[in-house]
């Protein structure tokens, strides 16, 4: 069993966004450098603060593994002459492997024997590896945004002032950046500001717990957890949740201190969406609810020191005049607004470019609000009143984004266009529209089920979504690479998660042909060819999602190569075919459906009962016959599995038809006709999937 290695490193504060995902990569580098250099090892923790990211690695081996090097050399007929004796081949390959030819050994190749050298290397003792590893772990640390300081050249989160590197009670030298390693940390900034030395990796948490620091993130997170909800039930109220909000904060401090606080009452009655922002955006700090309230609050946030005082009554009193201070800047802007009123908002909007070459946000209101009446039409026919709120929402989706609150409060983007509607004496359907326009934002949206309230609000988000990709894509604005500066992957994600969580069956290609054609004239693309590049921009989208999700990518290539515009359906099939997958007679049935498929060529004429020559063909055309009768219907209401079910039926009268007739003949009249035979079938398959691209185990599909 090895020793225990620990290594710190120290720097000026970390951001809370970089803390995580760079602890993350801490304990993965490390992992690889230390596989990759045959150093055995236990498990790998990684803890930190906005001061320092540190690993320890438990129970690292003494030594390197011991390994094999093998060096190839020429092929014996290149190496030996006639008489045995060495060429300059063999002799120089010895040369450059330290040892004599008679050391060397011999293997064989696809080209015959070789001279080979295998050389047996001892493994060094970790204690000489680290200190040539442990730099090259710290330098390939990436971060979103990295600093260089003084006159070095690394790079680095913020600057490092101490590197703490241990293996057991011993220190392993190294330098980087011009600091040499050492055995000391630091704890808190303002109580323990000096230098303390650490025994190792056992005492390390222990030592900086004694002097104010909670290496641990998951501790850190659960005190700032159970603490600000024992406060909020001592107010008589209950924490709101904010999971981003205490995974920020637990990253923000290195000992928390949580404190309550209070406000005037009169800011309860600003919309609860705009305190609780005045609080958390700026200040960090946790609303208190009233227990078992969604919204409604109490006049008492929870906030999170990173400094133990003598005394907590001041810093809470500092906290309640910064909040005060921003509540009545919001108060302010409410006012203000609610005067300026929703319809001037939305005038205004005409001269608020959404983007140079796509006119303004109030020429994308009328455009969404074109696609969300066709969508509303195909998704609720009988129902004009949710037709009308979406459209009405729609023309009014973006008056907020000239209001004061969210020029200060972006992230109320919506929910302040809902609160404005109300007071303007918007229909209540219209203004919810407006205020969920865009659910799911997030991957953890559509986790959490955070969707539009509304059926309206439903469609006012996929039609804006649907114009925004299509516009942007219009302008030649799609994503490159990483590149993503519309969110264009964010919106495809958005409108695909929508419609298929809540089960709509719209017609997303015809969507997307119309939004192409309601823009403006000379974008870079337009016209058949914009609504194709979209469309399959968002089927990419949709099968990476699919195949992530467990779903076969062959059963999904199948089905997304038949796409007839309706996600739902085309799930419907993916689900139907992958349990037709489960068949014991699946490989045989594929056979047999690929036989069909693949025989095609050309555009095939109608079938003629009086060119079949062989019974075979007779026989195959009239169960193709009864099977389309019975299918189509079931097709047509979805019962994917039965209608599979009767295509299956087919099998042994596509194989009689192989077996006895031969299609690509010299004459034209039969050749096409059963040709035609083929197409029929292969057109009925393809209601449901193009089988040509599912994957058989001893594939010999074909025809003759």
């Amino acid at each position: 069993m090895g020793n225990d290695l620990i290594l710190e490193i120290g720097c000026e504060e970390i951001p809370a966004r970089f803390l995580g995902p760079s602890l993350e990569r801490l304990r993965d580098k490390t992992a690889a450098a230390l596989d990759k250099a045959r150093l055995s090892r236990g498990e790998i923790e990684t803890l930190g603060t906005p001061r320092r990211l540190a690993v320890i690695v438990r129970d690292l081996a003494e030594a390197q593994e011991n390994w094999e090097e093998k060096k190839t050399g020429p092929l014996l007929k290149q190496a030996f002459a006639e008489d045995g004796s060495p060429t300059k081949a063999a002799i120089g390959f010895a040369r450059s492997c330290g040892a004599s030819v008679e050391e060397l050994g011999r293997e064989d190749s696809p080209k015959g024997e070789k001279l080979v050298f295998v050389k047996k290397v001892e493994g060094r003792k970790a204690g000489q590896v680290l200190p040539e590893l442990l730099p090259e772990i710290i330098s390939s640390l990436e971060f979103p945004k990295s600093m260089r300081w003084g006159k070095g050249e690394m790079t680095f989160a913020r600057p490092i002032h101490w590197i703490l590197a241990m293996l057991g009670d011993k220190t392993v030298s190294l330098e980087l950046g011009g600091l040499q390693s050492g055995n000391s940390s630091r704890g808190h900034r303002f109580t323990h500001p000096d230098p303390f030395s650490v025994k190792g990796a056992g005492d390390y948490v222990s030592s900086l717990m004694e002097r104010d620091v909670l290496v641990d993130p998951a501790a850190r997170r659960e005190i700032i957890v159970r603490e600000a909800s024992k406060k909020a039930k001592e107010l008589g109220g209950e924490l709101a949740p904010d999971p981003g909000l205490i995974g920020e904060v637990s990253n923000l401090v290195e000992r928390p201190v949580v404190i309550a606080g209070k406000f005037d009452d009169k800011y309860l009655s600003l919309p609860p969406e705009v305190t609780v922002s005045c609080m958390r955006t700026h200040q960090k700090y946790f609303a208190v609810r009233k227990p078992g309230s969604e919204k409604e609050l109490l006049p008492y946030f929870i906030a999170v020191a990173n400094t133990p005082a003598k005394d907590m009554g001041v810093i809470v009193k500092g906290n309640e005049r910064v909040l005060e201070a921003r509540l009545a800047d919001a108060e302010f802007y409410w006012d203000e607004d609610l005067k300026t009123g929703l319809e001037r908002m939305k005038e205004k909007t005409s001269g608020m470019v959404f983007f140079k070459t796509l006119g303004s946000y109030a020429d994308k209101m009328e455009r969404t609000a074109k696609i969300c009446e066709r969508l509303a039409l195909e998704l609720f026919p009988d129902d004009a009143s949710i037709r009308d709120a979406a459209v009405k929402a729609a023309q009014y989706s973006k008056a907020d984004l000239v209001s004061q609150m969210v020029g200060e409060f972006p992230e109320l983007q919506g929910v302040m266009g809902g609160e404005y509607a109300l007071a303007a004496g918007l229909d209540r359907d219209a203004a919810e529209a407006i205020r969920d326009q865009y659910l799911p934002r997030s991957a953890e949206d559509v986790a959490q089920g955070n969707y539009a309230l509304t059926p309206a609000g439903d469609a006012l988000s996929a039609a804006d979504k649907i114009d925004s990709l299509v516009a942007c894509w219009a302008a030649g604005l799609a994503p490159s690479g990483s590149g993503d500066p519309f969110a264009l992957r964010r919106q495809a994600q958005g409108v695909v998660n929508l419609i298929l969580a809540k089960g709509y069956a719209a017609n997303l290609a015809g969507l997307v042909e119309l939004a192409a054609g309601l823009l403006p004239e000379g974008l870079k693309i337009a016209g058949e060819e914009l609504a194709k590049q979209v469309l399959d921009f968002i089927l990419t989208r949709v099968r990476v999602q699919l195949i992530e999700s467990g779903y076969a990518y062959d059963v999904v290539d199948a089905c997304l190569a038949v796409f007839n515009g309706d996600l739902v359906t085309t799930m419907q099939k993916i689900e139907a075919v992958s349990r037709l997958k489960e068949r014991e007679d699946f490989d045989d049935l594929m056979l047999a459906f690929r036989r069909v498929m693949n025989i095609i060529e050309g555009q095939p004429g109608m079938v003629e009962s009086d060119a079949f020559e062989h019974q075979s063909e007779a026989v195959l055309y009239s169960e193709y016959t009864r099977v389309q009768i019975r299918v189509e219907p079931l097709l047509s209401v979805g019962k994917y599995d039965d209608a599979l079910e009767f295509m299956a039926s087919l099998k042994p009268a596509v194989d009689k038809f192989f077996d006895d007739v031969m299609v690509n003949v010299d004459d034209e009249r039969l050749r096409r006709n059963r040709h035609a035979i083929c197409s029929v079938i292969a057109s009925l398959f393809k209601e449901v999937a193009d089988f040509s691209l599912i994957v058989v185990q001893g594939d010999k599909a074909g025809g003759g």
